[in-house]
């Protein structure tokens, strides 16, 4: 009997045994380390980050008229001349493009680092590319990030960020203005209360004396945000 008692003791010990070991690994499996490439969350993190880089270059170019670098560029108090001494200075929509690439190329890997959940690296220098369209902008990541867990590596690309914005409307606003101004010599004031009739902008004008700043203003100009349009004119 008392045999028949250890044995029992030893099956009971032996069950108890596995139980733990079994639960040990079902919470503690390295299979459950390893990071869930389908779980969207990194995706999710990187896209907003290029959003929101995005936003904030379409915020910053448009309040110096269209520059991320005003370097070279004839401008006041970081606000760029669209006429000066009877000439258009207004640059084009491709070179407001590639302003706003260079702010998100700049931008984007801050915000990226701050995601301190994920281990992310760039496997090489940030570019990207911006379209400006009539109501929107369409940004597009052009690098390949890295995202490692400890011995697991995976690449992602592919990344598409679109902006709901009026930024080309008030572009345009300002390049007609300025070719009007030019043309006029002076301030046309019907233009003024047409657009303003017709597209809700309200115009903000300043006279330093040698210029004029001309600040275009939308309630609703990004993502039913409001949003100014800076540019400059000269006398």
């Amino acid at each position: 009997m008392k045999k028949r008692g250890q044995v029992s003791t030893f099956i009971i010990i032996a069950i108890i045994i596995l139980i733990v070991i079994s639960v040990f690994f079902l919470f503690y499996s390295p299979v459950k380390n390893k990071p869930d490439f389908s779980d969207n969350s990194l995706k999710s993190a990187i896209l907003d980050c290029l959003g929101k880089t995005a936003r904030q270059g379409i915020y910053e170019i448009g309040s110096t008229g269209g520059y991320y670098n005003l370097t070279g560029i004839p401008s006041e108090e970081g606000i760029s001349y669209y006429e000066i001494y009877n000439q258009l200075k207004i640059p084009d929509k491709e070179i407001i493009e590639k302003e706003l690439s260079n702010y998100v190329n700049d931008n984007l890997g801050k915000c990226i680092e701050n995601q301190k959940v994920f281990n992310i690296t760039f496997n090489e220098k940030i570019k990207s590319g911006c379209k400006i369209n009539a109501e929107s902008v369409n940004v597009k990541l052009n690098s390949r990030i890295s995202y490692k867990k400890g011995e697991e590596t995976v690449n992602f690309d592919n990344f598409d960020a679109q902006i709901s914005t009026r930024f080309y409307v008030l572009y345009n606003i300002a390049q007609n203005f300025s070719k009007i101004y030019q043309e006029n010599q002076g301030i046309d004031f019907t233009f003024i209360s047409q657009i303003s009739e017709d597209y809700g902008v309200v115009f903000y004008m300043q006279d330093y004396g040698n210029y004029i700043q001309i600040q275009l203003q939308d309630k609703k100009g990004v993502e039913g945000n409001y949003f100014e349009y800076n540019f400059l004119l000269g006398k």
